[in-house]
């Protein structure tokens, strides 16, 4: 039987995905469905496999075997380079390679042709106007001519979000958006993500990889477990984040607790 992915509501489908580099399996998923409105969070170790996800997500990486779709197109079968200009990503990989002296107006003008310096692309008003837009909404409007390396760590990240919305994605895939965020910061970049999806009508789904429930944001719809290159636990965030399933995933002993939304985790002595 061959595995379609033609509901209108899909916008990435993994069946029997694997990841294999030089004779190591990276990640298995048996079965992964995002579909529009859905905001992923993805949790496990270090090592597990989440990055190598976002990757195949992201249409960086091709899977070694199994049947994937992301937004309607078959992955291994065509050209990735057009996906990937429909597929929006916060990593610190991408965010290391631009110079912290350019502005922040340059920064996320950036965005709008993929480039990784602004000299390289002449835009338009339309393309301005939407980058003041933007800055805007992530909060850096009247910071837009100071240089990207006056920024605080949570303000990088809210601009190199603004940077990746600027190219009006349909998926949005952030790796470890408040990692070393203090805070006020994290509660910031929060309320922040908790927004876009209602700002952006483009954006169809946002999957976002963490270390830490505590990060999760109020709107997230669904989780993923992931432990030793294995996906295990996947579904409704409401009955896939238990205290067993995380205890199973870091091999620890897992408290956790729900208020308001928010989720929190301790290892129980």
């Amino acid at each position: 039987m061959v595995f379609q992915d033609d509901s209108p509501r899909s916008v990435a489908s993994l069946k029997s995905v694997t990841v294999v580099r030089s004779g190591r399996t990276l990640l298995e998923v048996d079965n992964l469905t995002v579909t529009s409105g859905d905001f992923w969070t993805v949790l496990g170790p270090n090592g597990a496999g989440k990055t190598t996800l976002l990757r195949i997500l992201g249409a960086l990486e091709r899977p070694t075997s199994g049947v994937m779709h992301v937004l309607g197109e078959r992955i291994g079968r065509n050209d990735l380079r057009g996906l990937r200009r429909r597929v929006g990503t916060v990593s610190p990989m991408l965010t290391d390679l631009f110079n912290l002296n350019f502005s922040l107006f340059d920064t996320v003008l950036t965005g709008t042709s993929g480039d990784l310096s602004p000299i390289w692309t002449t835009y338009g008003e339309s393309e301005r106007e939407l980058v003041s837009d933007m800055l805007l909404q992530v909060g850096l409007y009247e910071r837009r001519l100071d240089s990207v390396g006056l920024l605080s760590a949570g303000e990088r990240q809210r601009l190199f979000l603004a940077r990746a919305l600027a190219a009006k994605p349909e998926l949005l895939l952030l790796d470890e958006p408040a990692s070393g965020l203090d805070f006020g910061a994290r509660e910031d970049l929060l309320e922040l993500l908790g927004r876009l999806m209602v700002q952006n009508e483009h954006l169809r789904a946002i999957v976002m990889v963490t270390h830490h429930v505590e990060e999760i944001p109020t709107v997230a719809s669904h989780c993923a477990l992931i432990s030793s290159g294995r996906l295990n636990f996947a579904g409704n965030i409401s009955e896939v984040l238990t205290a067993e399933a995380l205890s199973e995933t870091f091999s620890r002993n897992v408290a956790l607790r729900a208020v308001g939304g928010r989720y929190f985790a301790m290892a129980e002595s």
